[in-house]
């Protein structure tokens, strides 16, 4: 690395010495010709300098910086063949014109020799196909070019070796492939088997392509393995991921994987008695945090418990812990009164406390209620019955007190809600979960005092096998058969690194593909397809979605800077560090040393914050993101 810096210098130093000599000594030439050609000569030389200045910005276009530098030398190259090159001054040029041109070829060749320009073909696993009426069928071969590269030309997919088949029109061709890129080549091919026949077809595939210097090369070859399905024999898959893909909490069980230890030391500790255990569970946002807190309310009630689920986003601030305990107080009603037989009713409502009253002493009125809720448990013959308080978006609170020009009725508010809150759980009257985003803890040490009942949580992503699950369970055959073949359920997992969202998302457009391919398994290539249609195309991803990973919460602003006045911009510090990692870390998303990076102090603070987040992971050998899939999506937007 350090070599290649070095080397990057001197290249760079020599062009910008030629370009500075040159543009001194043209103040000279009188001859028209001559003036002529030694401009062409130097913008050849100024073009340069951005074309090696590129493979230190990770934010320039290599193929914009290559486009321009040999437009100005077929510029240089037309002036000298029509003018003449008699003289000493005209030689001088030719001499300065070839030491550029040597420069751009050292460059080039360091490159190559570093990083390599070779293309690749990505897709291993067999390959579903499925045959149309007429026998034809489309065959997508992913490819992709490494970092560090550069761009390769007319990237052509070749296939041979194939028996029963016949490709039908042309070979797919790439007019550029970029450095990082990936993209699916698709070959349209006809079915000439015996109809009926239902055994692999072995398919020999490589790839030409053009090399930076012109030499023309292909890759070695390598064998894919197509399965040819018929149209009738699909069995259109229930799409199950589609109602979540949009980011709903899942409340279904046989939709929500993992978590089983984070979930049963919830549903053991809140269920406790007398209560006032208190959970603060954080983490990114789409992470899967409602989803858990839906699953605690949804088991503790089916264990007897009476359980209050709200979240603070609808709260009214101006009257916050009087709505806060009405609404905790109507759902106890509501459950309670389903629990008891009718005659017990009346007595219930008889001690319940009233709106005014509510009104008046929030905290007292919570107390009767519990104390009047369990005594007309104990005659029903329900002793012991835990009473819990659930709470989403809890952090929505931490991000009104940070907001600019809060007036300070509301401020005041918001904190006798926070001593309310700790009056409640040190009263020992209800168990807590209160869920929340990244900036959980920083909410926490803001109220040292009213929190210091808490006991926090972290969420992560979802294991391997957890992933998996998710991926395969809930499209199993009616025989309870995996439709996932090969290394298909392990892609999954490469991509999504087990962010339950994007998991969901990706899940969603498999089965999405495959049944509009008519085919009822799954390979990694229908992985891969799936990938590169929300990477591409009129149905990509939307922008949007990624925001769970840029930033803590709805404030956009960095963790460590919360408070201060250089707070807002963090989002966009964020994704400026995210993309200098995408795109240092190529197609193979390798790890990137920190150095590597060339980050400001700020764009240091937004590297730790992704770090302390876990959006990125941290190695011995470098930062990496953690979610291939934005990973790709970065880099196939950098340009």
């Amino acid at each position: 690395m350090l070599q290649d810096a070095a080397l990057q210098v001197d290249y760079t130093k020599r062009a910008e010495f030629i370009s500075a000599r040159l543009a001194q000594d043209l103040t000279f030439i009188t001859s028209k010709v001559n003036r002529q050609r030694g401009h062409a000569v130097l913008e050849v030389a100024r073009q340069l300098l951005p074309l090696l200045q590129c493979r230190n910005d990770v934010e320039a276009s290599d193929s914009d910086a290559r486009t321009n530098f040999f437009k100005a030398e077929r510029n240089a190259r037309r002036g000298r063949s029509y003018q003449g090159r008699t003289g000493t001054l005209p030689a001088a040029l030719d001499e300065i014109f070839e030491s550029i041109i040597e420069i751009e070829r050292l460059h080039s060749a360091a490159l190559v020799e570093r990083g390599g320009s070779a293309p690749r073909i990505l897709t291993q696993d067999t390959v579903n196909v499925t045959r149309g009426y007429d026998n034809e069928f489309e065959l997508p071969v992913r490819v992709s070019l490494d970092q560090p590269s550069m761009s390769v030309r007319n990237v052509r997919l070749v296939l041979d070796k194939f028996r029963s088949l016949k490709v039908i029109g042309s070979l797919p061709v790439v007019e550029e492939l970029k450095a990082g890129e990936s993209l699916i080549l698709t070959a349209r091919m006809r079915d000439n088997r015996k109809q009926g026949s239902r055994t692999d077809v072995r398919v020999d595939a490589h790839l030409a392509f053009t090399e930076p210097s012109g030499v023309i090369s292909q890759t070695p070859r390598q064998t894919l393995i197509v399965k040819i399905h018929g149209k009738e024999e699909h069995q259109e898959i229930a799409n199950p991921f589609r109602a979540y893909a949009g980011g709903l909490p899942v409340s279904k069980r046989d939709m929500f994987f993992g978590r089983q230890i984070l979930i049963d030391e919830f549903i053991t500790e809140l269920a406790k008695i007398p209560g006032g255990m208190c959970y603060a569970l954080y983490g990114q946002q789409r992470t899967g945090k409602s989803s858990v807190l839906e699953q605690v309310r949804i088991r503790l009630t089916e264990r007897g418990a009476v359980v209050a689920s709200l979240s603070m986003g609808t709260i009214d601030r101006r009257s916050m812990t009087v709505d806060f305990v009405e609404e905790i107080l109507d759902q106890f009603r509501v459950q309670l009164d389903r629990k008891l037989p009718p005659e017990l009713s009346d007595p219930l409502l008889a001690r319940w406390p009233d709106a005014a009253t509510i009104e008046r002493r929030p905290l007292r009125s919570l107390q009767r209620a519990r104390e009047a809720g369990r005594a007309v448990l104990r005659v029903a013959g329900f002793s012991n019955t835990p009473f819990v308080i659930v709470v989403d978006e809890f952090t929505y609170l931490h991000e009104i007190l940070r907001r600019r020009g809060i007036e300070p009725r509301e401020h005041n508010e918001l904190r006798d809600f926070m001593r309310q809150l700790k009056g409640i759980l040190e009263a020992r009257l209800f168990s807590a979960l209160l869920v929340g985003q990244d900036t959980m803890p920083r909410f926490l040490e803001s109220y040292p005092n009213e929190f210091s009942v808490m006991t926090t949580r972290r969420l992560d992503y979802l294991s391997l096998e957890e992933t998996q699950a998710l991926a395969d369970v809930p499209v199993r055959t009616p025989r309870n058969a995996s439709r996932y073949s090969g290394y298909a359920l392990s892609t999954i997992a490469t991509y999504t690194d087990g962010h339950p969202f994007f998991t969901q998302i990706l899940c969603d457009r498999i089965i999405e593909l495959v049944n509009s391919r008519r085919r009822s398994n799954i390979t990694q290539s229908d992985v891969e397809e799936a990938v590169e249609s929300l990477l591409s195309g009129n149905d990509c991803i939307e922008l949007h979605k990624f925001d769970c990973l840029v930033s803590a919460d709805n404030t956009h602003t960095l963790l460590s800077t919360m408070g201060q006045e250089d707070e807002e911009g963090g989002s966009r510090l964020a994704t400026e560090v995210l993309r200098r990692i995408a795109l240092l870390s190529g197609s193979q998303n390798h790890p990137v040393h920190i150095e590597a990076l060339q980050l400001e102090a700020r764009q240091m603070r937004a590297l730790e914050d992704l770090r302390m987040r876990g959006v990125v992971r941290e190695t011995d050998a470098g930062v990496v993101i953690r979610v291939l899939l934005y990973a790709d999506y970065l880099r196939r937007r950098a340009s």
